[in-house]
């Protein structure tokens, strides 16, 4: 018989689930809880506050001295 007493998420004992979690949460022990939300302006290329480096898009771009994306000179 599933059990999802007291619990938001995770596992209900019989194969299936007690619910998911939203962005930027996990599932603890049957609660959900936030983790880190990514946080940087547009064209950022330096950490996203969250440990994590944020990384250029397209075919011309690199990561400049001052952690933003610009084109790249060989392009």
């Amino acid at each position: 018989m599933p059990n999802c007493k007291d619990k938001e998420c995770g596992d209900d004992g019989c194969d299936g689930s007690c619910g998911d979690c939203g962005d930027y949460e996990r599932c603890k022990n049957g609660t959900c809880e936030a983790v880190c939300k990514p946080d940087y302006p547009k064209d950022w290329c330096g950490g996203d506050g969250c440990g994590d480096d944020c990384t250029c898009s397209g075919d011309y771009q690199t990561c400049g001295y001052d952690d933003y994306c610009t084109p790249r000179s060989d392009a």
